[in-house]
């Protein structure tokens, strides 16, 4: 069977009968009972689901638990409930935390409450020792602050590792003629260098009483503020704390992850800037070479047929002029003579054709005009023969070099 328990259940009438350890009496406040065992939350409610168990007439202990007082009750049948919601323990439900005595520091104990004149009677205060690291030895004395103390507080250190806290328990002094106790507690935790007051109070009493955290405290430190019941002059304390060592948080690699990526980003930078500079040297050397003087190859750049062309012209001024002169023949390169004067250089210069003028005068019956074409009418014995070699597909005109 399930029950929807709303919030505020603990200030409702209702008797709880039993305890979470054993069961619960079918009389009792059903979401009472589930406060009471630590499945739901006063302050929000929630699911149970309740578990029925026949058994014959069975004691049901009575208790204090999560500011609710059970009575003890006999029983042929009970319930267990059990909350939706509730975080399970990872420590036990019964894991007593170890407490390190000498990591117990108080604002004050109680040293002496009597006085006496009478030089036979010990002192009380030899009798009882109301020390901080008593709360949590086990033994019958347990913590009581200083009379005058009007804000008592005891801490415990966790060496500095981190707890997780579950539940703690908590009673009053059990010694006679010394019954105090605390009604109510409120409690703080410290962690990551900071101390962080829980909102909630807690009950206690003079028997023992205790409270499920329904979201585990995780906690260096924790520092406990009692106040005193009506009937006691100090708030004697007993205390018990149930949980384990919490496992370390993910460690945060932010910080990891940032420097990672401004290495890489630096590493991008560097290589970014060793480009720049390979290219701009580059450039450097191609500018250096393009502004060296370059010297024109000694090609041949005319038409396959000048140097026989050439080869023409000298024989026909030999057979003219009578002159015996020698000429070098220098395949792809005009002849200075006879056709100019001009500077010789590796690249010709094509222009208009023009009669020459550095020529000897031709004596008759050779002489004739120099035609602009190629191709020179030749007479000999007054009889006009044609050069044997026919006129190129091109216009052929007279070539000259640059000067």
């Amino acid at each position: 069977m399930t029950v929807l328990c709303p919030a505020g259940c603990v200030k409702t009438s209702g008797g709880v009968f039993g305890e979470a350890k054993v069961g619960f009496d079918p009389r009792s406040s059903v979401c009472r009972a589930g406060i009471h065992a630590g499945e739901i939350s006063d302050l929000f409610g929630g699911a149970l689901e309740l578990t029925h168990v026949a058994t014959p007439d069975d004691l049901l202990p009575g208790s204090i638990a999560n500011s609710i007082r059970s009575l003890q009750s006999i029983s042929k049948t009970y319930f267990i409930p059990i909350g939706f919601s509730k975080e399970p323990s990872k420590c036990g439900n019964e894991n007593i935390l170890k407490v390190d005595l000498e990591k117990v520091k108080t604002s004050s104990f109680l040293k002496a409450f009597l006085d006496s004149s009478d030089p036979e009677m010990t002192p009380v205060e030899t009798i009882l020792n109301w020390k901080g690291e008593n709360a949590f030895s086990g033994g019958a004395f347990p913590w009581a602050p200083a009379i005058e103390d009007r804000k008592p507080w005891i801490q415990v250190d966790f060496s500095g590792g981190l707890m997780r806290l579950e539940r703690i328990e908590t009673k009053g002094s059990q010694l006679n003629p010394f019954p105090w106790s605390a009604s109510k507690f409120e409690i703080q935790i410290y962690k990551e260098g900071e101390w962080n007051s829980l909102s909630e109070q807690f009950s206690a009493d003079i028997a023992s009483s205790s409270h499920t955290f329904m979201t585990p405290l995780l906690a260096e430190k924790i520092r406990i503020y009692p106040e005193a019941a009506a009937d006691s002059p100090v708030s004697a304390m007993n205390i018990l704390f149930y949980g384990c060592e919490a496992p370390l948080p993910p460690k945060d690699n932010s910080q990891i992850l940032i420097a990672v990526i401004i290495a890489l980003a630096g590493v991008a930078l560097i290589l970014a800037l060793v480009s720049l500079l390979l290219i701009k040297r580059t450039k450097s050397k191609e500018a250096k070479f393009s502004k060296t003087i370059f010297q024109a190859p000694n090609i041949y750049t005319q038409n396959p047929m000048d140097t026989i062309k050439n080869m023409k012209y000298v024989f026909y001024t030999q057979l003219a002029t009578g002159h015996n002169q020698t000429t070098q023949i220098h395949p792809g390169r005009m002849f200075n003579p006879p056709y100019s004067n001009e500077t010789q250089y590796n690249i010709p210069f094509i222009h208009h054709a023009r009669k020459m003028t550095t020529l000897p005068p031709v004596p008759a019956p050779y002489a004739h005009e120099y035609s602009d074409l190629e191709t020179l009418p030749i007479k000999k014995n007054n009889v006009m023969q044609e050069n044997c070699f026919k006129d190129n597909s091109y216009d052929d005109h007279t070539y000259s070099t640059l000067g």
